[in-house]
């Protein structure tokens, strides 16, 4: 690196925190902190989900009935939903 550009860097920074303003960036920061919350949420669900033995056990055949179009992804999703929430 070469350090060029960083003061026009900077400037483009400064008008951006001035026209936003400290509400505008407190907000965006609210918002990205929930949207992160809820990635969190549904990481975790999926990767419980499919740890899960009996959704582990299913996942093969319904996904080959999926690719085979004997199901849709909806009943499959469905069937291991229930199969999940049946611990």
């Amino acid at each position: 690196l070469f350090r060029s550009g960083v003061v026009e860097v900077w400037a483009t920074i400064e008008r951006f925190r001035q026209a936003v303003g400290e509400k505008g960036l407190a907000r965006r920061r609210a918002e990205q902190a929930r949207a992160w919350m809820w990635n969190e949420v549904g990481e975790t669900l999926l990767t419980e989900l499919r740890r899960h033995p009996e959704v582990k056990r299913l996942v093969p055949g319904l996904e080959r009935e999926v690719e085979a179009g004997r199901t849709t992804p909806a009943s499959a999703a469905h069937l291991m939903l229930k199969a999940f929430h049946a611990r």
